[in-house]
């Protein structure tokens, strides 16, 4: 029972305030990049193509495009003017088009697979440039910062303009940041490129680019029909070039940027951008649910403070004298809430670099984890963390022990979900946190979480899944014991029916929770998981989270006929018991019920108050 007391004594009061707890709610935007590029555009893989480090790119790949492979030599290392000829456009038609290593201070070099490539690209982030064997190898070079070396385009078209797109990775924690850059009549033309370290790719890859392709666009050859594109180290030491798109604009009109479906937090400030290439100038309009935004003609659709009445399907043309083009459609869809930031994340973790690993800190939602792991499949009884952080990294004294024996942990190649999504899971959408997980096979497992306040409520919530088959249905109960009585939820980790249609027979959208927990007067809340089909529990996440409180806050109150009334700020749809004292002491008599008020203060009027003093307190359930 929690209370709160008001004092009025000769004009004085006494009001005591209750802590505010505050949640933001997400919003969730998916991204997938498609490019449709001109008949005339040439793809180029740059890689070490030694059947070790990288191979060629077959052709057709599987979007039916055709690519030109360079490996510039043999030993890892390309000398200068070396030229790649004889190329033919994604349509497999001749093309005028060469490239060339020109002389500079800098030795270009190639590795690939065994050193950072991107083995395993995601069409939905990186389109048709999604091939593995052009992802997966590159060219690049080391020195200070601003060293730069130098590729020539020539066989252009003197009289078009182009568009050049490049892609670039390395696997890596250093950060890494390439320059590319084009002089034509018009001026500089540059963009960079973070290939390597923390923020570099999406969850699967946080230390590597696997979604960023940057282009330089309007490009004009000289008078010979050339275009040097020099490739420069911002930082990091070293820069690389994995894949070239010489695109030819002439009278085309195309989108060279397509826009991305989003999965972002309420009140977020976000973009849908998209951006078309012609040699002409080009309008745009933005639509929503198929009708025109008024005012949404530039290249960014901005949303100052997303919201659920942006939730919907998103796309816009591109128009000018050469006609209109229309880009995919894309949705933007509200997520789960984030987290409270009183929160604490532990993943149960498979840390051998194989079946799984730890989930570093801060992850893209710029949250901080804790990790249980081993390396082994075994986790022993008495395995323990302390001081757990919350998701801002603030030290708690709360702790984590296994108190059972029979637990073990496995992740990658035994079901674990690999691809997690916000837009369905929130916070816990991770991917090095849903891809493992312990577990327990024919028995009880059982942990407590020591160093609460024994004062204090508390939320719990889990994750679960073992991605199965069509015949392997499998629920975990989670059980917690208080004071209260025993605290049960049950989860289907697999199966039919476990998860939504992008992982049927393995959860990857359903989070349980067992709330207003009372730990024992040591602080411990004891945590039970067990099978209740076929052998196998388990758990992946948990989420300890102090449990909101209803505290009404007292304002000064207000003299009316006979008495007071009572004024407090409340929780809207909180029932509160309002009692009044002679003493602080008590005892405490009823005078009624309020119900806290959605429209800002809530009121109780006490018409029979005694002449001297008296004390008010609410109490709720």
């Amino acid at each position: 029972m929690k209370s709160q007391s008001l004092n009025y004594a000769h004009g004085k009061v006494f009001a005591f305030a209750a802590k505010a707890i505050f949640s933001l709610i997400p919003l969730v935007i998916t991204l997938s990049a498609s490019a449709a590029a001109s008949d005339e555009a040439v793809l180029i893989d740059l890689g070490r193509h030694d059947g070790g480090q990288g191979a060629p790119t077959a052709s057709p790949d599987v979007n039916g495009n055709y690519w030109n492979s360079w490996d510039g030599g043999s030993g890892g290392v390309v000398p200068n003017n070396v030229s790649l000829t004889g190329l033919i456009t994604i349509n497999n038609n001749p093309s005028a088009v060469t490239v060339t290593t020109m002389p500079t201070a800098i030795i270009w070099a190639n590795n690939g697979y065994n050193s950072g490539g991107l083995l395993a690209p995601d069409s939905a982030l990186l389109g048709a440039f999604a091939i593995g064997t052009a992802t997966g190898d590159f060219y690049y070079f080391s020195g200070a910062n601003g060293a730069t070396g130098t590729l020539r385009l020539a066989g252009l078209d003197a009289s078009r303009q182009y568009n050049l797109s490049m892609f670039g990775t390395r696997d890596t924690s250093s950060v890494r940041t390439s320059r590319y850059s084009v002089t034509d009549v018009n001026g500089l033309h540059t963009v960079d490129l973070q290939t390597s370290g923390a923020g570099a790719g999406s969850a699967a890859h946080p230390n590597a680019n696997d979604r960023n392709i940057v282009t330089l666009t309007n490009l004009v050859p000289d008078a010979s029909g050339q275009i040097d594109l020099a490739v420069s180290i911002v930082n990091g030491g070293f820069a690389y070039l994995g894949i070239l798109k010489v695109t030819p604009l002439g009278s085309l009109l195309e989108f060279d940027q397509f826009p991305h479906s989003l999965d972002v937090a309420p009140g977020t400030s976000t973009s849908l951008v998209a951006h078309a290439s012609s040699p002409a100038a080009v309008s745009y309009q933005w639509y929503f649910t198929n009708s025109p935004i008024s005012g949404a003609t530039s290249t960014n659709l901005l949303f100052p403070s997303i919201s659920l009445a942006d939730q919907g399907a998103y796309f816009v043309t591109a128009s000018n004298s050469f006609g209109v083009v229309t880009s995919a459609v894309v949705n933007v869809t509200l997520g789960p809430p984030h987290v409270p930031r009183s929160s604490l994340l532990i993943d149960f973790s498979r840390d051998d670099g194989i079946q799984g690993q730890d989930t570093a800190s801060p992850d893209m939602n710029g949250n901080y984890w804790n990790n249980m792991a081993t390396t082994t499949g075994l986790a022993a009884q008495g395995l323990s963390v302390s001081g757990l952080v919350t998701v801002d990294n603030v030290p708690t004294t709360i702790g984590l022990t296994l108190t059972s024996d029979g637990w073990n942990n496995n992740g990658i190649n035994n079901g674990g979900l690999l691809v997690s999504h916000y837009g369905l899971l929130g916070d816990f959408a991770i991917n090095t946190a849903t891809e493992d997980y312990f577990f327990v096979n024919g028995t009880l497992g059982t942990m407590r979480v020591s160093g609460l306040n024994p004062d204090q409520k508390y939320n719990l919530s889990m994750f679960g899944t073992r991605n199965t088959d069509v015949n392997t249905p499998r629920t975990t109960e989670y059980v917690v014991s208080d004071i209260n009585g025993t605290h049960a939820v049950d989860l289907q980790t697999s199966g039919p029916g476990a998860g939504s249609t992008n992982q049927p027979f393995g959860n990857d959208e359903t989070i349980v929770s067992l709330n207003d927990l009372v730990p024992d007067g040591a602080g411990n809340l004891d945590l039970s998981i067990y099978e209740t089909s076929l052998g196998l529990a388990y758990i992946g996440i948990l989420q300890i989270t102090p449990a909101p409180t209803a505290e009404a806050v007292f304002l000064p109150p207000v003299k009316i006929p006979g008495g007071w009334q009572l004024q407090f700020n409340a929780t809207a749809g909180v029932s509160y018991r309002v009692q009044r004292a002679s003493e602080v002491v008590g005892p405490w008599s009823d005078l009624g019920s309020v119900m806290g008020s959605s429209n800002g203060v809530t009121t109780f009027d006490d018409t029979s108050a005694p002449d001297s003093h008296a004390f008010y307190r609410t109490v709720y359930p």
